[in-house]
């Protein structure tokens, strides 16, 4: 009598195969998605390392640039208005370095001397109309120190791309501001640049900025000591920047932004205060959630500390476990480990065997 059921080896054999094929799938599955998601956090990050590096090396270029222009003025005996324009233009500031709003110089002038100082700016450049009516202008009338300090720093010179906004600016004193004044004398004592956190421009106050100074000394008189800097300390060179034109400039070369996927936004660390935000959400550290990588890295120059924060916005990426790659190894694995399955079991049903014959007996003649 044949057997009607299948082996009960080989049907344990086939549910071990349809497990073992089920677990190579997800395995297959998981190792692909993986392995996107890898490919995403490098890319990610290579990004990020790619701003950073901009950034630095942008600013390494203007910290050139104000070098150049501190070693002119200081192995000048005097320097006129048409020198500081003949140089400003030779070194091509407004086309080679976006952002930067103007270069200054302002020189040192004494309390006792403020008068005397105004009268020769007034004659010397006779042939300049905006002169015309230059005096001592305060940034900010209410900041203490202005009634009591006996050194200003009035702008005397400034080129920049725009001649009504840098001509506005004569007269204003450098120093007669809480964080434009800390890093003047930041600079000073330390024979450095200084920056200053973010601030607002007395003209087009609508526009955040930070400012970058550079001291500059009479020549032939000693540096070694701090009483020496201080004694030697005759100007400044200043370098107002516009925030935003600044950073895009680097990360947006020809209004096309270089990292796409990545959003990034700049803290100044000493005064916990915003610089940029790529995107204009100001969602990094506001809602983490939105970004499926973050990374912070720091940038210091001069004097501050600029703190980068990155990210990979979820909506930019694709979830690399429900990608169209690893979901078709998935499904594409599920349905052969199935196929396979059933087939294996349709060839363990028994056979039916033929039974056409007649019963009856033959009749005999």
């Amino acid at each position: 009598m044949p057997n009607s059921s299948p082996r009960p080896v080989a049907q344990i054999l086939i549910i071990l195969f349809f497990l073992a094929s089920l677990a190579a799938t997800g395995i297959a599955w998981w190792t692909t998605a993986k392995a996107e998601e890898n490919r995403l956090r490098e890319n990610f990050f290579l990004d990020s390392n790619a701003a950073h590096r901009w950034l630095a090396d942008r600013l390494l270029n203007y910290s050139y640039l104000f070098g150049s222009i501190r070693a002119f003025v200081e192995n000048s005996e005097t320097v006129t208005r048409v020198e500081w324009q003949d140089y400003s233009q030779r070194a091509q500031i407004t086309n080679l370095y976006p952002g930067l709003r103007s270069i200054v110089y302002a020189p040192r002038v004494k309390r006792r001397e403020l008068t005397k100082f105004v009268n020769q700016v007034k004659k010397a450049n006779s042939d300049e109309p905006a002169y015309a009516d230059y005096s001592l202008k305060l940034i900010d009338p209410d900041f203490p120190e202005n009634q009591t300090k006996t050194d200003f720093f009035p702008v005397l010179y400034t080129e920049g791309a725009n001649r009504t906004e840098r001509l506005t600016a004569l007269g204003y004193d450098v120093s007669s501001e809480k964080e434009r004044a800390s890093a003047v004398f930041t600079a000073r004592d330390s024979d450095a640049f200084a920056a200053t956190p973010p601030i607002r421009f007395v003209i087009q106050p609508i526009n955040n900025g930070f400012g970058i100074i550079l001291p500059i000394y009479q020549k032939g008189l000693p540096k070694d000591t701090l009483a020496d800097l201080r004694q030697a300390f005759s100007g400044i060179i200043y370098a107002p920047f516009d925030i935003n034109q600044f950073f895009d400039a680097i990360l947006k070369p020809n209004g096309q932004d270089a990292f796409p996927n990545l959003d990034l936004e700049v803290y100044d660390f000493q005064s916990e205060d915003y610089l940029y935000d790529k995107d204009q959400s100001i969602s990094l550290l506001r809602d983490n959630n939105r970004y499926a990588i973050t990374a912070k890295q720091t940038l210091s120059f001069a004097n501050r500390r600029w703190e980068i924060y990155t990210g990979l916005p979820k909506e930019a990426v694709a979830n690399p476990y429900r990608s169209a790659t690893s979901l078709t190894i998935l499904i594409s694995g599920l349905i052969a480990s199935l196929a396979t399955f059933f087939y294996l079991q349709k060839q363990l049903q028994p056979r039916k065997k033929n039974t056409s014959s007649s019963s009856h007996p033959t009749n005999m003649v």
